[in-house]
């Protein structure tokens, strides 16, 4: 079956990027990648970089402390000894090559305030029910305190 081309359900289909798993599940190689490839993610303000057996990685909060730790990943995978004033010259040329991925691929910062998880959930609702949902989950929120507070006025009345 065919990759599908220009647009499917009504968004743009974007051409698939990487290397084949195939030599690695047949193992005739160890690594995907070379040494010198860089592959570099970002989500919800989560950076990484991996390149050879190095990891350079920004966690954003609530988890994490916004800045860059560096990692050797073959000889520690469970992270737990930055690298990063070790190795400055690997450091500084990850994060350079971190910001050539941002650019290339127009990675935007995060504002300040974000909360991925509320902004996951708005985006979900948004693309399963269209705006309308969205529109009354937003009234029944600003409505509803002054619901409440008129029930609680009701009930104390009674009592009284």
């Amino acid at each position: 079956m065919a990759a599908p081309q220009g647009r499917y359900a009504g968004r743009p289909v974007e051409p698939i990027t990487g290397h084949s798993l195939s030599p690695l599940l047949r193992g005739e190689t160890e690594r995907t990648y070379s040494e010198d490839d860089s592959i570099g993610y970002e989500l919800s303000g989560h950076s990484v970089l991996f390149q050879g057996g190095y990891k350079l990685v920004r966690n954003g909060g609530p988890v994490g402390d916004n800045q860059w730790h560096l990692y050797d990943i073959d000889a520690d995978p469970g992270e737990s000894q930055d690298l990063r004033d070790a190795m400055p010259d690997r450091f500084e040329q990850m994060k350079a090559r971190y910001a050539a991925f941002a650019e290339e691929n127009g990675v935007l910062p995060v504002p300040d305030g974000y909360n991925y998880l509320l902004q996951g959930t708005i985006n979900g609702l948004h693309d399963r029910s269209g705006p309308q949902l969205l529109v009354l989950l937003l009234t029944l929120m600003v409505v509803s305190p002054f619901y409440l507070f008129h029930r609680w006025q009701k009930r104390g009345a009674g009592h009284g």
